[in-house]
């Protein structure tokens, strides 16, 4: 029993492992009552073993659930950037009044780390994280747009648009982490 306890434990597939620790108990538990049976190292080494293979297995479901949400969670992070961007650009807009062509009528920069090119009329402030970004076609855009950010914030071929329109709204026509 201690030897078929140990190539169960030994094999991680389909939890035979699981099935290898508990007749590896067994077979120890039986040793102890009669102990005139040999096998004593292998049982526990059947459930040593198994349960080695059970904390790797553990660990790899973790992993499995736990690094999609933490990319999912860095992505959203990276959204951030460009919602509370264009919400400060569009503030000093607000306050500037008129027609401001440029950001450097506004003074208005979001930094210098920045994972978003942002566009204001004929004016850009390209990405220093990643890019070169371009402005979207008008047809992907709200008519009467103020300002956009473009970036990608999961380097695959779409990209992430937020667009402040001529009312002051901030939109999302381009969800990077949904397309």
């Amino acid at each position: 029993m201690a030897i078929v306890a140990l190539v169960l434990a030994s094999i991680p597939a389909c939890l035979l492992n699981v099935v290898g620790i508990v007749l590896g108990v067994v077979a120890l538990n039986e040793i102890k009552r009669q102990p005139a049976l040999q096998g004593r190292g292998l049982a526990k080494a059947a459930i040593i073993v198994g349960s080695v293979w059970l904390a790797f297995m553990l660990v790899g479901v973790g992993a499995a659930i736990a690094i999609p949400n933490y990319i999912k969670f860095q992505a959203r992070s990276k959204q951030a950037e460009a919602s509370r961007s264009l919400r400060a650009l569009n503030v000093q807009l607000e306050q500037a009044g008129g027609e401001v062509q440029s950001f450097s009528q506004l003074s208005w920069s979001p930094g210098d780390k920045r994972r978003y090119s942002y566009f204001l009329a004929d004016d850009a402030l390209p990405a220093t994280l990643g890019g070169p970004y371009s402005l979207p076609d008008e047809d992907a855009l709200p008519e009467g747009w103020r300002a956009v950010a473009v970036g990608n914030v999961d380097n695959d071929d779409t990209l992430d648009v937020w667009v402040v329109e001529s009312d002051g709204t901030l939109s999302h026509p381009v969800d990077d982490l949904t397309e």
